[in-house]
């Protein structure tokens, strides 16, 4: 009973953890800036993406499978053992995967620096996916557990 309370606490702590930063960003007037300084364009989808790993991983405490790795799709394909993982969560998990190493590697690409690859539209899909895998992973946290 302990082990069932601390994985289930540890999860729905990491979810609202990512849930109040996303809502910092919302509120915080950040988004503005976010959006347009290019700089901080490529951080936004780096950061998009490790929220969604993040919550993917807590969904797995939740489900007490710890979850590995940093690919959203496999990640999704174990959870999808434990609930339906609906199409507009998987293809937002496949944007977000592309953000993981060209945003922040310099020699991700042949010429230029990450800054310079990555628009105002690709901040805020990335935003926008995030938010999506945040919101099924707060309404899976109240499904039943297997």
């Amino acid at each position: 009973m302990i082990l069932y309370f601390t994985l289930k606490q540890r999860a729905r702590i990491s979810c609202d953890e990512l849930r109040t930063g996303c809502d910092r960003l919302t509120q915080s007037g950040e988004r503005p800036r976010i959006f347009s300084e290019p700089a901080h364009r490529a951080w936004c989808c780096f950061t998009s993406q490790q929220a969604a790993e993040k919550a993917l991983k807590a969904l797995g405490e939740h489900f007490r499978h710890p979850l590995f790795g940093h690919n959203l799709n496999v990640l999704l394909n174990a959870l999808a053992t434990y609930i339906e993982i609906p199409p507009g969560v998987r293809e937002a998990c496949a944007r977000l995967n592309r953000f993981y190493i060209p945003t922040r590697y310099p020699n991700a690409f042949d010429q230029g620096a990450p800054v310079d690859q990555f628009f105002e539209s690709d901040a805020r899909q990335a935003l926008q996916d995030a938010e999506e895998v945040i919101r099924f992973v707060e309404a899976a946290m109240g499904a039943p557990r297997p």
